[in-house]
Formats: C-alpha cells, sequence, structure tokens
C-alpha cells in the first residue's frame, strides 16, 4: 500500500512505503508485533515438556532394546547348545 504524498504517522517515505508501514501492515491486532514475556515463557515451557518426553521415550526405548538384546542372546545360546550336541556326517 502506497501513500500519496500525505506522511501518515512516519509511514510515508519519499512516495514509498517504509519497511516499518510494510510490517504493521502484515499483523493485526489479533497477531501482536512484539512477544510479551508470559508468550515466550509458554513456547519454553511447551519445548520443555516435549524435551521430557523425548528423555522418557529414548530411555524406555534403551530399557526394552537391553531386555530383547538379552532375550536374543539366550536363544542363541540355546540354540549353539543343542546345535554342538548334533553329531557332524
Amino acid at each position: 500500500m502506497t501513500w500519496d504524498g500525505c506522511q501518515a504517522e512516519g509511514q510515508h517515505v519519499r512516495g514509498k512505503e517504509s519497511v516499518m508501514s510494510k510490517y504493521a501492515n502484515e499483523h493485526t491486532p489479533t497477531t501482536p508485533l512484539r512477544t510479551t514475556w508470559a508468550t515466550t515463557r509458554q513456547r519454553a515451557q511447551g519445548l520443555l515438556e516435549y524435551a521430557l518426553l523425548l528423555a522418557l521415550i529414548a530411555m524406555v526405548a534403551v530399557v526394552k532394546v537391553t531386555d530383547l538384546g538379552t532375550r536374543i542372546g539366550t536363544m542363541l545360546d540355546a540354540l549353539g547348545r543343542a546345535v554342538s550336541g548334533v553329531p557332524v556326517k
């Protein structure tokens, strides 16, 4: 949006729209120009919750994979003992 010769609150600069007016025109009162401390804190809290959830999932995965490895090792040991008792022709 360009202004035709009138200077409205510092938005009109030499016949062209200023950077600030372009930025202000993209935002409405429902999307504020500045983020407040509360908004930043809420975002940080959300990121922390996701990080804690991811850490919990990783710990559970490590425990399950370790248990699965132990079970597979036990089965392979039993298979090895069974195969070693078979005579070779």
